[in-house]
């Protein structure tokens, strides 16, 4: 037989899962709070985004006005680099050579800036005595040609150009110059072209001889080339770029990459001495998308990641909720089942130790299963005079040598009552086909030992009802029998008595004593009563209603005092009559009274058989009951008493602790007792013996 291992009575839930109270409140909470858990990752996952993209947001508008910043400061330091340079290398230029060296760092300005548009040298009047023309920069060629001029021709060409096409720029007064010791920028102007429209310039003013208001060189700048130039080629793919005056006119711009979006835009100041013009970038760049970086996606997908282990781990959670639930049901009903076994279930390891007990093997030992379970040889439960044979038999059955149909034992209880139990062993099987121990079902056969014995003592009743109703039919038959030789005594008795009493006076009456009269006498009054006494057994015998009189049991008592003494004195015991209730009448059958007194006293001088004779002393009392109306008679003996197991058999018919005794006597006593309305009980005497009282309750006339 396969089964599973068992575990303690104390592992297995005591209420089904669902019916405890506040079981739906409990699933109701919990899928609220799952309900919960997943709103709040939304909306942390939500805010972790819409923070994400507001900090790439900043990020990006910070980067741009950081390289906008720089890149008006790179313009800004170029341009007054160039005027500090041309200044450096200007000197006089009437001096053939400063002039010299002046052509020549004007050239080279020229070959390395694309920026600039011409380089001229004015005097003091405002006329232009030399003039250089970049041949590199995008928007000289729209103002003079590319090819060689000598001195005289450029001079030619530029009182051309400054006539015809560069109108002339008034160079700054003297009052701005002495203002400033440098370069000085002026504000932009637009160049009109003949074909190509125009071009906005600023020029760049570079005083000669500083201080003395004479020469100077002027160096005009194209600003969509200086945009061109002087800002990096990746920062101007990603934005659109603009160079305006202060009060937003745009003067150059530069959108190689397309219009910027709007969303990114930033401004810096490019302060020159004598102009300050403003560049501004709009980045080509849209608002960030919903996963604005590789950091963001990271976390974005680490969280949906959790979100999915979460709500795998929640579903799995559920599953094993249920499949505990389901466990619970199965445990639970299988405590039910054997909750309500009578059967004691013991189990075992394959060392003998207990792992297992059910309430019906703890109610049968009288133990908790706190104090079973682990518990090895030698059990509580073993009667130390049979330990020998409990170590046997827990050998055999860890051998494998008990059979399948048990063998019965004899165990303890806890209070150290022992009784009779029928063992089934059987090996204990897992799940995995392993044996892993023993299981034992016990029954309990004290209740069917109980129940035989109750057969048998019901067997024995019936065969003693037998013998009483035999009896009762014999007895029936002597009293018939007897009531003739007894009525012929009483009338020999009778007819002598009266043959004494008519005789003359002589010497035959004389020789007549008055013992022989009065032991005539007695025959016939004690011939009478063995009438009495044979018809009241027949009537009792017969179930009849008996008789009952008023009667003086104090006079009862003292009327049997020649009897009760006569059997005293055959076993040398003393009489000691106390008749303090004397006079108090009872309602009973006198003849059936008497008799339940002469066996009372006849029992009571038995019992005192084994004492010494000084010791042997039968006492009879007859006393008025202080707390009932009801009057008594106790019958003590200074025997041995009575043992526990007889007293309560004592009463039954047919019990008897005598070898002759036929277990009548009590039994029938009892029965009178209780047909006159009273009571028999007995009790120990205080120095030993026992006590026997009749309790009658008292007549109308008492």
């Amino acid at each position: 037989m396969r089964s599973m291992p068992l575990q303690p009575t104390a592992a297995i839930p005591r209420t089904l899962p669902g019916t405890a109270p506040g079981g739906e409140r409990s699933a109701s909470a919990t899928r609220w709070l799952v309900v919960s858990l997943a709103l709040l990752f939304a909306i942390g996952l939500a805010a972790l985004v819409w923070t994400m993209l507001r900090f790439e947001s900043a990020e990006r508008q910070r980067d741009l006005e950081r390289d906008v910043a720089d890149v008006a400061q790179t313009i800004r330091g170029r341009l007054l680099r160039d005027g500090q340079s041309l200044m450096l290398a200007g000197g006089d230029p009437r001096n053939a050579g400063n002039a010299h060296a002046a052509a020549r760092r004007a050239a080279e300005l020229l070959a390395e800036r694309p920026e600039i548009v011409l380089v001229e040298w004015r005097d003091a009047a405002g006329q232009v005595r030399e003039l250089h023309v970049s041949p590199l920069s995008r928007d000289a060629g729209k103002v003079l040609s590319y090819a060689p001029l000598s001195h005289e021709a450029t001079v030619a060409r530029a009182a051309a150009v400054a006539t015809a096409i560069v109108p002339a720029v008034p160079q700054p007064s003297a009052g701005v110059r002495s203002r400033s010791a440098g370069p000085i920028f002026s504000s932009a102007y637009f160049v009109p072209l003949p074909d190509f429209g125009g071009i906005e310039v600023v020029d760049l003013w570079v005083p000669l001889e500083a201080g003395s208001g004479q020469d100077t060189l002027r160096a005009v700048y194209g600003l969509a080339a200086l945009l061109a130039e002087q800002v990096p080629g990746g920062f101007a793919a990603e934005h659109d770029l603009a160079l305006t005056e202060v009060d937003g006119t745009q003067l150059a711009r530069r959108n190689q990459g397309g219009r910027g979006k709007g969303v990114y835009r930033a401004r810096a100041l490019v302060d020159l001495p004598g102009a300050t013009y403003v560049l501004r970038a709009d980045s080509l760049r849209a608002a960030p998308r919903l996963i604005p970086n590789l950091l963001t996606a990271l976390v974005v997908a680490l969280s949906v990641a959790l979100f999915a282990a979460l709500a795998r781990l929640v579903r799995d959670v559920r599953r094993r909720a249920r499949a505990e639930a389901a466990l619970r049901d199965a445990y639970a009903f299988r405590k039910a089942m054997e909750d309500s076994l009578v059967t004691g279930l013991r189990a075992r390891d394959l060392e003998g130790r207990i792992t297992y007990v059910n309430p019906a093997f703890c109610d049968m030992v009288g133990l908790p299963a706190a104090e079973l379970l682990g518990h090895g040889p030698p059990m509580p439960y073993w009667a130390p005079e049979a330990i020998d044979d409990y170590r046997q038999r827990h050998a055999q059955v860890l051998a494998k040598t008990v059979t399948a149909q048990g063998y019965e034992s004899v165990w303890m209880r806890r209070d150290g009552e022992r009784f009779p139990v029928l063992i089934h062993e059987a090996p204990l099987i897992d799940a995995d086909g392993r044996h892993t121990g023993w299981m034992a079902s016990v029954i309990d056969l004290a209740d069917r030992r109980r129940t035989e014995e109750i057969n048998r003592q019901q067997q024995e009743k019936l065969q003693q009802a037998a013998r009483l109703a035999t009896m009762g039919e014999l007895a029936t038959v002597l009293s018939h029998e007897l009531n003739q030789p007894l009525a012929a005594i009483s009338s020999y008795a009778t007819g002598a008595a009266n043959l004494v009493d008519a005789a003359p006076s002589g010497a035959a009456a004389a020789a007549l004593p008055g013992e022989l009269r009065e032991a005539l006498s007695r025959i016939a009054v004690q011939a009478q009563r063995a009438g009495r006494i044979i018809r009241r057994v027949n009537d009792f015998m017969r179930r009849r209603e008996p008789s009952r009189e008023a009667v003086d049991v104090g006079e009862l008592v003292a009327t049997l005092q020649p009897l009760i003494e006569l059997q005293a004195r055959k076993t040398g015991a003393h009489l000691r009559l106390s008749l303090s209730g004397a006079g108090a009448l009872a309602m009973a059958d006198r003849v059936m009274l008497e008799q339940l007194v002469l066996n009372l006293t006849r029992n009571a001088i038995e019992s005192m058989a084994g004492v010494r004779r000084d010791a042997r002393v039968l006492e009879v009392e007859v006393s008025r009951a202080e707390d009932a109306d009801a009057v008594r008679v106790a019958v003590s003996d200074r025997g041995s008493g009575i043992a526990p197991d007889v007293a309560e058999r004592l009463f039954t018919p047919f019990f008897s602790t005598k070898p002759d005794g036929l277990g009548l006597g009590l039994s029938i006593c009892r029965s009178v007792a209780e047909q006159c309305g009273g009571r028999l009980w007995h009790e120990p005497r205080e120095g030993g013996g026992t006590r026997f009282v009749l309790s009658l309750p008292l007549g109308a006339a008492a």
